[in-house]
């Protein structure tokens, strides 16, 4: 199954708890520059935190992200590939805007994705909020892990 995330309202603990609840197996990181002022949500921090909970994290932002733009022969390759993986997989696509239709993970792949038959399910802030609150304090001690530099 395919969904979609954007943390921009999200701590990484909360981040986590919502990937688990929803049984998510790989985390697909679709920004062009993976980085931002929210550090712990940093490539090289999800890289680090998420397997430690089982879940994996690919970085596909060089043909998939939103300021590369829809170069053909790369975008349709990892499309192709997200399409694979999300009918053998739980996998959610990761964004900063909370808001699916403000971004491109909204109108471009997922769109994309629905020519092509699959639906993605589109995971927000509030929904972290309604499965608990609050990640429980195993999540928030493992994801200690963060640096927030």
């Amino acid at each position: 199954m395919l969904f979609t995330i954007g943390y921009q309202k999200l701590s990484v603990p909360d981040l986590v708890l919502l990937l688990q609840r929803t049984q998510i197996s790989v985390l697909v990181d679709v920004r062009s520059r993976p980085y931002g002022r929210k550090t712990e949500f940093n490539r090289n921090n999800l890289e680090k935190v998420l397997p430690s909970f089982n879940i994996g994290y690919v970085w596909k932002g060089k043909c998939l992200g939103g300021l590369s733009g829809k170069r053909e022969d790369c975008y349709n390759e990892d499309l192709s590939w997200l399409e694979k993986e999300a009918k053998l997989l739980n996998v959610c696509i990761l964004c900063m805007e909370d808001e699916p239709t403000e971004c491109h993970r909204y109108n471009w792949i997922a769109a994309d994705l629905a020519e092509r038959g699959m639906k993605a399910t589109h995971l927000r802030a509030a929904d972290a909020i309604a499965l608990g609150k609050r990640a429980p304090e195993t999540v928030l001690k493992q994801t200690k892990l963060f640096s927030r530099r």
